[in-house]
């Protein structure tokens, strides 16, 4: 599973990756927090769309589902030596 961001800046196309070990972090099957990172959550802009989410949601909070979203660094690196052999 991945999420795309593709950008047109200065006549040139920019392209990012990012693949996922899961959908959904366990904080959104739980209730706890109404979070599903996409595309844009993972370019640096964090979609909490219910206030009282907002309100309570921490840094410490993000960071935690993020890494529970994408890949751990061991295998992160193996999916870009792949990509980088294709190349």
């Amino acid at each position: 599973m991945v999420n795309l961001a593709v950008f047109h800046e200065r006549g040139k196309w920019l392209t990012y990756l990012f693949p996922r070990s899961k959908h959904r972090p366990e904080v959104f099957h739980s209730g706890e927090l109404t979070v599903s990172p996409a595309s844009i959550d993972l370019c640096g802009i964090f979609v909490v769309p219910l206030v009282h989410d907002f309100e309570k949601i921490t840094g410490e909070a993000i960071s935690a589902i993020f890494r529970e979203i994408t890949l751990p660094d061991a295998e992160f690196q193996e999916v870009a030596q792949r990509l980088e052999s294709i190349r």
